[in-house]
Protein backbone atom coordinates (compact mmCIF):
# COMPACT_ATOMS: atom_id res chain seq x y z
CA UNK A 1 0.00 0.00 0.00
CA UNK A 2 2.77 2.46 0.85
CA UNK A 3 6.05 3.37 1.12
CA UNK A 4 6.31 5.52 3.92
CA UNK A 5 8.13 4.27 7.02
CA UNK A 6 6.73 1.49 9.36
CA UNK A 7 7.83 3.09 12.37
CA UNK A 8 6.22 3.19 16.36
CA UNK A 9 4.97 6.44 16.91
CA UNK A 10 5.96 6.74 19.84
CA UNK A 11 6.74 10.50 19.86
CA UNK A 12 4.95 13.25 17.60
CA UNK A 13 6.52 16.78 17.70
CA UNK A 14 3.91 19.21 16.16
CA UNK A 15 5.50 22.99 14.61
CA UNK A 16 3.29 25.55 13.06
CA UNK A 17 3.38 25.71 9.62
CA UNK A 18 3.86 29.50 9.99
CA UNK A 19 6.94 29.70 11.62
CA UNK A 20 10.09 28.49 9.65
CA UNK A 21 12.47 28.80 12.77
CA UNK A 22 10.23 26.22 14.35
CA UNK A 23 9.87 24.17 10.83
CA UNK A 24 13.97 24.25 10.48
CA UNK A 25 14.08 22.94 14.06
CA UNK A 26 11.61 20.25 14.68
CA UNK A 27 13.30 17.39 12.67
CA UNK A 28 16.00 17.61 14.88
CA UNK A 29 14.85 16.57 18.13
CA UNK A 30 14.71 13.05 17.42
CA UNK A 31 10.69 12.51 17.27
CA UNK A 32 9.20 9.80 15.79
CA UNK A 33 7.69 11.71 13.76
CA UNK A 34 7.07 15.74 12.69
CA UNK A 35 3.93 17.34 12.28
CA UNK A 36 3.79 20.60 10.30
CA UNK A 37 0.62 22.29 11.62
CA UNK A 38 -1.98 24.04 9.31
CA UNK A 39 -4.85 23.70 11.76
CA UNK A 40 -4.96 25.04 15.44
CA UNK A 41 -1.40 26.43 15.20
CA UNK A 42 -1.82 28.65 12.43
CA UNK A 43 -4.02 31.70 12.82
CA UNK A 44 -7.32 31.64 10.32
CA UNK A 45 -6.20 34.89 8.40
CA UNK A 46 -2.61 32.69 7.27
CA UNK A 47 -3.62 29.42 6.91
CA UNK A 48 -3.97 29.85 3.25
CA UNK A 49 -0.82 31.22 2.74
CA UNK A 50 0.76 28.54 5.11
CA UNK A 51 -0.05 25.74 2.63
CA UNK A 52 2.79 27.23 0.50
CA UNK A 53 5.45 27.38 3.39
CA UNK A 54 4.73 23.57 4.46
CA UNK A 55 5.22 21.85 1.13
CA UNK A 56 8.47 23.82 0.67
CA UNK A 57 9.89 22.43 3.77
CA UNK A 58 8.96 19.06 3.18
CA UNK A 59 11.75 18.03 1.51
CA UNK A 60 14.08 19.12 4.21
CA UNK A 61 12.47 17.45 6.92
CA UNK A 62 14.60 14.00 7.52
CA UNK A 63 14.67 11.16 10.45
CA UNK A 64 10.95 10.11 10.98
CA UNK A 65 7.37 9.69 9.26
CA UNK A 66 6.96 14.02 7.90
CA UNK A 67 2.82 14.92 8.44
CA UNK A 68 0.70 18.11 7.77
CA UNK A 69 -2.18 18.54 10.00
CA UNK A 70 -4.78 19.48 8.14
CA UNK A 71 -8.22 21.50 8.87
CA UNK A 72 -11.19 19.22 9.69
CA UNK A 73 -13.90 18.23 7.09
CA UNK A 74 -16.36 20.48 9.29
CA UNK A 75 -14.00 23.52 7.47
CA UNK A 76 -13.96 24.49 3.50
CA UNK A 77 -10.43 24.04 4.04
CA UNK A 78 -9.61 20.67 3.90
CA UNK A 79 -9.65 20.37 0.32
CA UNK A 80 -7.12 22.79 -0.37
CA UNK A 81 -5.07 21.84 2.36
CA UNK A 82 -4.46 18.45 0.87
CA UNK A 83 -4.05 19.98 -2.81
CA UNK A 84 -1.51 21.98 -1.54
CA UNK A 85 0.92 19.94 0.30
CA UNK A 86 0.57 16.32 -1.08
CA UNK A 87 4.53 16.45 -2.52
CA UNK A 88 7.92 14.29 -2.36
CA UNK A 89 8.79 14.20 1.24
CA UNK A 90 5.01 13.77 2.68
CA UNK A 91 4.50 10.47 4.26
CA UNK A 92 1.18 11.34 6.46
CA UNK A 93 -1.93 13.60 6.45
CA UNK A 94 -3.14 14.06 9.90
CA UNK A 95 -6.76 14.24 9.78
CA UNK A 96 -7.98 17.05 13.10
CA UNK A 97 -11.26 15.88 14.59
CA UNK A 98 -12.06 13.05 12.73
CA UNK A 99 -15.64 11.47 13.92
CA UNK A 100 -16.08 8.65 11.57
CA UNK A 101 -15.38 6.24 8.59
CA UNK A 102 -16.68 8.93 6.09
CA UNK A 103 -14.15 11.19 7.15
CA UNK A 104 -11.18 9.26 6.57
CA UNK A 105 -12.90 7.27 3.15
CA UNK A 106 -13.39 11.30 2.03
CA UNK A 107 -9.53 12.06 3.29
CA UNK A 108 -8.52 9.35 1.40
CA UNK A 109 -10.38 10.30 -1.71
CA UNK A 110 -8.67 13.59 -1.98
CA UNK A 111 -5.27 11.86 -1.28
CA UNK A 112 -5.50 10.14 -4.89
CA UNK A 113 -6.39 13.20 -6.71
CA UNK A 114 -3.68 14.67 -5.11
CA UNK A 115 -0.81 12.07 -5.34
CA UNK A 116 -1.34 12.06 -9.36
CA UNK A 117 -1.10 15.83 -9.50
CA UNK A 118 1.61 16.33 -6.68
CA UNK A 119 4.08 13.46 -8.10
CA UNK A 120 3.66 11.15 -5.38
CA UNK A 121 3.40 7.13 -5.61
CA UNK A 122 -0.69 6.04 -5.55
CA UNK A 123 -0.82 4.91 -2.10
CA UNK A 124 1.97 6.39 -0.41
CA UNK A 125 0.77 8.96 1.57
CA UNK A 126 -1.14 7.68 4.69
CA UNK A 127 -4.01 8.95 7.45
CA UNK A 128 -3.52 9.41 10.81
CA UNK A 129 -6.72 10.28 12.08
CA UNK A 130 -7.15 12.81 15.58
CA UNK A 131 -9.87 11.65 17.46
CA UNK A 132 -10.98 15.25 19.61
CA UNK A 133 -14.04 14.18 20.35
CA UNK A 134 -16.96 12.11 21.90
CA UNK A 135 -18.20 11.10 18.66
CA UNK A 136 -14.85 10.11 17.40
CA UNK A 137 -14.02 7.96 20.43
CA UNK A 138 -17.32 6.10 20.27
CA UNK A 139 -16.72 5.44 16.57
CA UNK A 140 -12.48 4.44 16.48
CA UNK A 141 -12.79 0.94 16.09
CA UNK A 142 -14.34 2.15 12.42
CA UNK A 143 -12.21 4.65 12.13
CA UNK A 144 -9.32 2.35 12.17
CA UNK A 145 -10.82 -0.09 9.87
CA UNK A 146 -11.89 2.82 7.31
CA UNK A 147 -8.74 2.37 4.71
CA UNK A 148 -5.60 0.74 4.19
CA UNK A 149 -4.01 4.04 4.53
CA UNK A 150 -4.85 4.48 8.12
CA UNK A 151 -1.30 4.30 10.13
CA UNK A 152 -2.63 4.55 13.18
CA UNK A 153 -5.14 6.73 15.62
CA UNK A 154 -4.01 9.42 17.48
CA UNK A 155 -6.17 11.13 20.72
CA UNK A 156 -6.55 14.69 21.20
CA UNK A 157 -7.18 15.48 24.56
CA UNK A 158 -7.43 19.14 24.47
CA UNK A 159 -10.26 19.21 22.05
CA UNK A 160 -11.75 16.03 23.45
CA UNK A 161 -12.30 18.27 26.90
CA UNK A 162 -13.73 21.05 24.98
CA UNK A 163 -15.91 18.66 23.57
CA UNK A 164 -17.15 17.55 26.62
CA UNK A 165 -17.65 20.94 28.19
CA UNK A 166 -15.31 20.33 30.75
CA UNK A 167 -13.37 23.23 30.62
CA UNK A 168 -14.41 26.65 30.34
CA UNK A 169 -12.21 28.76 28.39
CA UNK A 170 -12.03 32.59 29.67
Amino acid sequence: MSAAPELPLRSLLFAPGNEPRKIDKVASFGADAVILDLEDAVPDADKVATRAMVKTALPRLRGGTVCVRVNGLSTELTAGDVAAVVAPGLDCIVLAKTESAEHVLALASLLEEAEGRGGVPAGHVRILPLVETARGLLRGHEIAAASPRVLTLAFGSGDFTRDLELLSIR
